[in-house]
């Protein structure tokens, strides 16, 4: 199928019914450009508007999209090839068509799936268990802080993530103490930074650095005698939880620090 053949093939059958660009695709209902460039055979006419544009030209569809006047011994035989280009010619441009849409379609879900992981990556965290060899209380760190004890949760070995505390108060065997639960929440970020920190120091002893987050502890209405534990017990459940229920919880806690010894 010759565009340019069937384009100068229009735009002669338009001449001789003495039709402008603009009048011709007037009865189209299309813009004069489309006309323009069906003429220069930059591209075809859409299959919608083959029979009316037949029709204004005075020609039938075999010959126009054959580009000539067909001999009526050899017009089936054009027909049947025009019909062949035809559906060529559409099955190829549904294919790109798919294709693109395919491709589009593609990236759209790669950029989702991408986007949706960093998400998941930076913001996602989960309680990390209690480990005794990156997590300490210290009782040496000061923030010159007014409404907080000389007390901080630290972590070593560049062991990175949130920490979050819930205070309370507890009778145990009639004397009113303090509790602090404490866990850390960690993401994928915070163990991805933390294996590449550690890996880029090489040989060096990460053992004496730290990263510390006061624990806030007040310093008035707040028993002397308080506790630190670590759980991954829910704080809503702690929250709510009676002093036989907190009693099975810090049993399950991992204390960290203790007021009374310390200071002993």
């Amino acid at each position: 199928m010759d565009q340019k053949r069937i384009g100068q093939f229009i735009a002669n059958l338009r001449k001789k019914k003495n039709m402008t660009q603009e009048e011709l695709a007037e009865k189209l209902g299309v813009n004069s450009r489309s006309v323009s460039r069906w003429e220069n055979g930059k591209c075809m006419p859409d299959l919608s508007l083959l029979t009316p544009l037949s029709k204004e030209l005075g020609t039938n569809i075999n010959d126009l999209i054959s580009g000539e006047a067909i001999d009526e011994e050899k017009h089936q035989e054009k027909f049947e090839e025009n019909i062949v280009d035809m559906v060529s010619k559409v099955e190829k441009k549904n294919y790109t068509s798919n294709l693109l849409s395919n491709i589009f379609l593609g990236i759209i879900i790669l950029f989702t799936v991408c986007f949706v992981g960093y998400i998941f990556f930076v913001n996602f965290t989960f309680k990390a268990s209690y480990n005794k060899n990156k997590m300490y209380i210290t009782s040496d760190y000061n923030d010159n802080s007014l409404y907080s004890n000389d007390l901080a949760f630290c972590m070593k070995n560049q062991y990175v993530g949130k920490v979050n505390r819930l205070i309370t108060t507890y009778n145990e065997n009639g004397e009113e103490i303090g509790i602090v639960f404490v866990h850390v929440r960690r993401s994928l970020q915070d163990i991805y930074h933390t294996y590449n920190a550690i890996n880029d120091y090489g040989n060096y002893n990460l053992n004496t650095g730290r990263t510390c987050y006061n624990l806030f502890v007040p310093n008035t209405e707040f028993p002397s005698h308080y506790k630190v534990y670590y759980t991954k017990t829910s704080f809503k459940k702690i929250a709510n939880a009676s002093n036989k229920e907190l009693s099975k919880i810090i049993d399950k806690a991992n204390l960290m620090y203790d007021s009374i010894l310390d200071e002993s």
